[in-house]
């Protein structure tokens, strides 16, 4: 069973403290301050239209992640920075996109810090497939075998650490 959105980031603004700030314990033992920056809501207009311009699909979860927070800054620190794009910023990047990736991935994260951008791949979620993420990196693609809640939920759990590049075998 995969884990539902709102739980996962009720708990995870619980754990902030005093503002939007938290503790991270990063994968090398150091503490560093971390910050959340939470995006207003989009409208299920905003989102019907995203879709119908750009003919994708978007996962349920996703769906209801954009419907309580059109984007969000996430494990904000001085040297990295992990954003889940709003609709906006996501159709910048569609109206500039070339040929390099299947017209059937969109763009929906950045890791700033790190060089690698998460991307949904709509075909799969139209097929009813989980495994729709997709991490590129420098010279790097990884297919995720997760969908967006659990890809979420675990990124909260390792403290905003990349999960993915620890090991392959991440199912």
């Amino acid at each position: 069973m995969n884990p539902d959105i709102v739980p996962i980031l009720d708990s995870l603004k619980v754990r902030v403290s005093k503002g939007y700030s938290l503790i991270q314990e990063e994968y090398t033992g150091d503490l560093i301050d971390v910050e959340f920056q939470w995006n207003e809501p989009a409208s299920k207009e905003e989102i019907e239209s995203f879709t119908e311009k750009t003919g994708w699909v978007l996962p349920e979860s996703y769906k209801e992640f954009l419907s309580m927070h059109n984007g969000a800054g996430l494990f904000i620190s001085e040297t990295h920075q992990i954003f889940i794009h709003s609709i906006e910023e996501i159709m910048q990047y569609y109206s500039s996109r070339d040929s390099t990736y299947p017209p059937s991935w969109y763009h929906v994260g950045t890791f700033y810090g790190h060089g690698e951008y998460m991307y949904i791949d709509s075909e799969k979620v139209k097929n009813g497939r989980e495994d729709y993420i997709i991490i590129i990196g420098v010279g790097e693609v990884t297919e995720l075998p997760v969908g967006f809640e659990t890809w979420l939920s675990r990124l909260i759990v390792s403290q905003g650490n990349r999960f993915w590049s620890w090991d392959n075998r991440i199912e």
